[in-house]
């Protein structure tokens, strides 16, 4: 079975610890941080092979089957959308985006408009746990969005949740 690859933006200790769990099961990521020395240690960490560390949101959505982001607050989601290099940027159909951040839900309805018109799916999915839940797979996820775009997403969910 063909894993598909996972964009993470934002990995700090929730995203950190989701792409340790997405590694376990054997998925490839494509990682970004504001500040990249996070990224490049968490790659570090995770091994040789498992995750590419990229420079902008939009290199991110132009490697990714699906792009999880984790951020801390409703400007930051939109901040990473949007932009010459932001996730729209590189946006390509058939690229589902899953917000696991908790933000208010007209955040990502007012991105919803401008996803879709790239051909790519997205889905709200905040989620309630810990990083220790997270990094052994057992968040739960409330999932807001079409079933066409949450079961391209879910190979990429599964290993969180």
């Amino acid at each position: 079975m063909t894993h598909p690859v996972v964009g993470l933006v934002g990995v700090g200790r929730m995203g950190g610890s989701m792409a340790r769990a997405l590694a376990r099961a054997d998925r490839r990521l494509v990682l970004h941080n504001r500040t990249r020395d996070k990224a490049e240690d968490l790659a570090a960490e995770l091994g040789e092979g498992v995750a590419t560390v990229v420079d902008s949101p939009a290199a991110v959505a132009g490697e990714a089957d699906v792009v999880l982001t984790m951020l801390a607050d409703d400007a930051a989601v939109a901040g990473v959308f949007t932009g010459a290099k932001g996730l729209l940027a590189g946006a390509r159909p058939g690229t589902v985006f899953v917000d696991l951040s908790t933000v208010m839900p007209s955040t990502l309805q007012g991105l919803e408009a401008p996803i879709r018109a790239t051909g790519a799916g997205v889905l709200d999915a905040p989620v309630s746990g810990s990083t220790a839940t997270a990094e052994s797979g057992q968040l739960t996820l409330m999932v807001g969005g079409t079933e066409a775009d949450l079961e391209r997403a879910r190979p990429a969910l599964e290993p969180l949740a």
